[in-house]
């Protein structure tokens, strides 16, 4: 198949970055010519793939939402492609993955987390707007087929505010590459990590990964923070300035460590203790996935994806949302005690449905049947 796969842009790190991007190799190695539409690509893996790069738009972000995907839709009309698969809110694919979830229900967290200031503010502001609408033209269009869906929560919130059939949106769980994530990586990395870091052999480490602070809740595991001996570290990209105030004020400024973006969050994996995201959305996050198979606990809100496969006091602990300081610290806390043989044991069998052959059979299966090869 010519296959045309749509997102933005592509860096290392984001794990909706790195699913497009391994989903194209593996469709290439499976003799499928995989064509990328978008501003940016840089992948390390990128052998084999072409490459379009379409038009920036210019001014203010809503305008470059709508500029994006009418230059997509151009693209799609002069490939010739078989089938097109996006993975952004554009005009022309026969395949919608949503792995950024559903922006009506983002806004929906942010009015419950931030009152009815927040939900005014969002009502007004042309980016949200400029989302909403082209959610909506999205799940309305015709040439739409079929809608994937991370989880079994982003399947529920797009049936419940667009009206899709159920037959239309289908839960295809992220692939989980276990090669590069595994509890052997605490052997591997945790000693010289650590002293990398600066960071004491027998400190507990709180690890928080994802671009995005507000959304993903980071000031809410630094007040967390506040109540427990300790040290946080944040790897992604946002502006951290908010960020180390707030832990400067709750007296933390020497225990919360910002590494910024990071490539090798194996490494990190394997030198933390418990892996926290306390996020007021979250579809499903491929971070708790790879902390997961890394042999670590996870803590995480109960409305996230993730949720789904965490067991309480056995793989990790889901708090409640919009989050409480204590509730999350004493989270936190227990997730420290929980017995990691245990833990891994129990994910081996949770974990086995994200599977990359899995994820890729699946996929291909929904792709022949758009074209109507089955």
């Amino acid at each position: 198949m010519k296959l045309a796969l749509i997102r933005q842009k592509y860096t290392d790190f984001g794990g909706a970055e790195r699913y497009v991007s391994q989903l194209a190799r593996r469709l290439l190695e499976r003799g499928h010519e995989v064509h990328i539409l978008g501003l940016e690509w840089r992948s390390r893996e990128s052998d084999g793939l072409v490459f379009h790069r379409l038009p920036a738009g210019r001014g203010p972000t809503f305008r470059r939402l709508r500029a994006f995907a009418r230059e997509a839709a151009r693209a799609v009309e002069a490939g010739g492609f078989d089938l097109v698969h996006s993975f952004e809110r554009t005009y022309a694919q026969d395949v919608f993955r949503a792995g950024d979830g559903c922006h009506a229900e983002f806004l929906a967290r942010r009015a419950r987390a931030g009152g009815s200031r927040q939900a005014w503010l969002d009502r007004i502001n042309p980016r949200h707007r400029a989302f909403l609408d082209l959610e909506a033209r999205l799940f309305a269009d015709p040439r739409l087929k079929v809608v994937l869906a991370n989880s079994r929560l982003g399947k529920r919130e797009i049936m419940e505010h667009y009206g899709l059939e159920e037959g239309r949106v289908r839960v295809v769980y992220n692939g989980l590459d276990r090669n590069r994530f595994h509890p052997g990586l605490r052997d591997e990395h945790r000693l010289r990590t650590r002293a990398e870091l600066g960071t004491a052999d027998d400190e507990p480490v709180a690890l928080f990964v994802g671009s995005g602070f507000s959304r993903k809740g980071l000031a809410d595991l630094i007040r967390a923070a506040a109540r427990l001996s300790v040290r946080v570290w944040v790897a992604g990209h946002d502006r951290a300035g908010p960020y180390r105030r707030l832990a400067a004020g709750l007296g933390l400024a020497d225990r919360v460590d910002f590494l910024g973006p990071r490539s090798d969050v194996e490494r990190l994996y394997g030198a933390a203790d418990v892996f926290v995201l306390p996020s007021w959305y979250e579809p499903f996050a491929n971070v708790c996935l790879e902390a997961m198979a890394s042999g670590l606990p996870v803590v995480t809100s109960r409305e996230t994806g993730a949720a789904e496969i965490v067991q309480p006091g056995v793989n990790g602990f889901t708090h409640v949302f919009p989050a409480e300081a204590e509730e999350l610290a004493e989270r936190i806390d227990l997730a420290l005690g929980i017995d990691r043989d245990g833990l891994i044991r129990a994910n081996r069998r949770l974990l086995e449905p994200f599977d990359w052959d899995r994820n890729l059979d699946q996929t291909l299966a929904v792709y022949q049947e758009v074209l109507g090869r089955i």
